[in-house]
Protein backbone atom coordinates (compact mmCIF):
# COMPACT_ATOMS: atom_id res chain seq x y z
CA UNK A 1 0.00 0.00 0.00
CA UNK A 2 1.26 3.24 -1.31
CA UNK A 3 2.02 6.32 1.30
CA UNK A 4 1.37 9.12 -1.23
CA UNK A 5 -2.03 10.64 -1.51
CA UNK A 6 -2.71 13.87 -2.78
CA UNK A 7 -1.26 16.86 -1.04
CA UNK A 8 -3.13 20.34 -2.07
CA UNK A 9 -0.37 22.27 -0.34
CA UNK A 10 2.13 20.88 -2.67
CA UNK A 11 3.15 23.82 -4.44
CA UNK A 12 3.17 26.03 -1.31
CA UNK A 13 5.49 28.25 0.42
CA UNK A 14 6.04 27.50 4.09
CA UNK A 15 7.85 30.22 6.12
CA UNK A 16 8.70 31.61 9.60
CA UNK A 17 9.89 34.99 10.52
CA UNK A 18 13.12 36.14 9.80
CA UNK A 19 13.98 38.39 12.81
CA UNK A 20 13.69 34.70 14.99
CA UNK A 21 15.57 31.99 12.87
CA UNK A 22 18.38 31.99 14.81
CA UNK A 23 16.16 31.40 18.32
CA UNK A 24 14.14 28.67 16.01
CA UNK A 25 17.11 26.83 14.36
CA UNK A 26 18.40 26.52 18.03
CA UNK A 27 15.59 24.75 18.62
CA UNK A 28 15.70 22.43 15.50
CA UNK A 29 17.88 19.20 15.19
CA UNK A 30 17.88 19.16 11.66
CA UNK A 31 20.16 15.90 11.63
CA UNK A 32 22.02 16.72 14.47
CA UNK A 33 21.55 13.30 15.76
CA UNK A 34 23.12 13.84 19.14
CA UNK A 35 20.89 16.73 20.23
CA UNK A 36 18.60 16.44 23.73
CA UNK A 37 15.35 16.43 22.72
CA UNK A 38 14.92 18.78 25.89
CA UNK A 39 17.21 21.36 24.15
CA UNK A 40 16.15 21.15 20.58
CA UNK A 41 12.82 18.97 20.64
CA UNK A 42 12.10 19.34 17.23
CA UNK A 43 13.21 17.13 14.20
CA UNK A 44 12.56 19.32 11.26
CA UNK A 45 11.84 23.59 10.91
CA UNK A 46 7.94 21.47 9.51
CA UNK A 47 7.42 20.05 13.06
CA UNK A 48 8.32 23.75 14.79
CA UNK A 49 6.01 25.22 12.28
CA UNK A 50 3.39 23.01 12.77
CA UNK A 51 3.39 23.57 16.48
CA UNK A 52 3.79 26.63 16.16
CA UNK A 53 0.68 27.26 14.11
CA UNK A 54 -1.17 24.95 16.40
CA UNK A 55 -0.23 27.06 19.57
CA UNK A 56 -1.26 30.31 18.26
CA UNK A 57 -4.81 28.33 16.84
CA UNK A 58 -5.23 27.20 20.72
CA UNK A 59 -4.30 30.54 22.16
CA UNK A 60 -7.48 31.97 20.00
CA UNK A 61 -4.72 34.78 18.31
CA UNK A 62 -5.55 36.14 14.83
CA UNK A 63 -3.76 35.54 11.89
CA UNK A 64 -4.86 38.69 10.58
CA UNK A 65 -3.16 40.43 13.03
CA UNK A 66 0.61 40.22 12.47
CA UNK A 67 2.87 42.84 14.05
CA UNK A 68 4.88 43.88 11.02
CA UNK A 69 8.45 42.60 12.89
CA UNK A 70 7.12 39.11 11.87
CA UNK A 71 6.10 40.05 8.11
CA UNK A 72 9.19 39.99 7.17
CA UNK A 73 9.89 36.06 6.68
CA UNK A 74 12.35 33.54 5.18
CA UNK A 75 11.43 29.96 3.44
CA UNK A 76 11.58 27.33 4.92
CA UNK A 77 10.48 24.47 2.48
CA UNK A 78 7.84 24.15 0.75
CA UNK A 79 4.42 22.34 0.57
CA UNK A 80 5.91 18.80 -0.65
CA UNK A 81 7.31 18.35 2.51
CA UNK A 82 3.73 17.23 4.25
CA UNK A 83 3.24 14.41 1.56
CA UNK A 84 3.93 11.74 3.41
CA UNK A 85 2.04 13.96 6.32
CA UNK A 86 -2.14 12.89 5.99
CA UNK A 87 -2.78 13.98 9.27
CA UNK A 88 -1.20 17.16 9.12
CA UNK A 89 -2.37 17.83 6.03
CA UNK A 90 -6.39 16.78 6.56
CA UNK A 91 -6.04 19.16 10.07
CA UNK A 92 -4.60 21.82 8.16
CA UNK A 93 -7.80 21.47 5.41
CA UNK A 94 -10.27 21.63 8.36
CA UNK A 95 -9.03 24.47 10.28
CA UNK A 96 -8.85 26.39 6.99
CA UNK A 97 -12.12 25.72 6.38
CA UNK A 98 -13.30 26.70 9.65
CA UNK A 99 -11.52 29.73 10.11
CA UNK A 100 -11.80 31.34 6.62
CA UNK A 101 -15.45 30.66 7.03
CA UNK A 102 -15.27 29.24 3.12
CA UNK A 103 -15.68 25.59 2.00
CA UNK A 104 -13.83 26.90 -0.89
CA UNK A 105 -10.65 27.91 0.70
CA UNK A 106 -7.67 27.59 -1.71
CA UNK A 107 -4.67 25.80 -0.18
CA UNK A 108 -2.94 29.13 -1.06
CA UNK A 109 -5.25 30.97 1.19
CA UNK A 110 -4.60 28.17 3.77
CA UNK A 111 -1.01 28.08 4.24
CA UNK A 112 -0.70 31.64 3.75
CA UNK A 113 -3.25 31.80 7.05
CA UNK A 114 -1.09 28.96 8.82
CA UNK A 115 1.66 30.86 8.18
CA UNK A 116 0.47 33.83 10.22
CA UNK A 117 -0.27 31.89 12.68
CA UNK A 118 3.26 29.99 12.78
CA UNK A 119 4.73 33.44 13.06
CA UNK A 120 2.57 34.43 16.05
CA UNK A 121 3.17 30.88 18.04
CA UNK A 122 7.11 31.67 16.67
CA UNK A 123 7.29 34.56 19.14
CA UNK A 124 5.27 33.00 22.16
CA UNK A 125 7.76 29.75 21.61
CA UNK A 126 11.20 32.20 21.61
CA UNK A 127 9.81 34.38 23.71
CA UNK A 128 9.11 30.97 26.40
CA UNK A 129 11.77 29.43 26.18
CA UNK A 130 14.39 32.64 26.35
CA UNK A 131 12.90 33.02 30.08
CA UNK A 132 14.46 29.45 30.98
CA UNK A 133 17.85 29.88 28.83
CA UNK A 134 19.44 25.73 30.47
CA UNK A 135 16.35 23.72 28.72
CA UNK A 136 12.79 23.95 26.71
CA UNK A 137 10.98 23.10 29.85
CA UNK A 138 7.97 25.84 29.28
CA UNK A 139 7.42 24.15 26.02
CA UNK A 140 6.88 20.81 28.20
CA UNK A 141 4.36 22.66 30.70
Amino acid sequence: MSTNYYNPFQTSELYLPRILREEIAALVTTGNKGSSPKLQPFKRYIDFWFFAACLSIHLGENPEELPNKLSDTWKFNDGTVLMNDRNRIELMQIIGIETLKNSDASPQEIVRMFNNYAALGSERIVSDVAKDQETTDPLWS
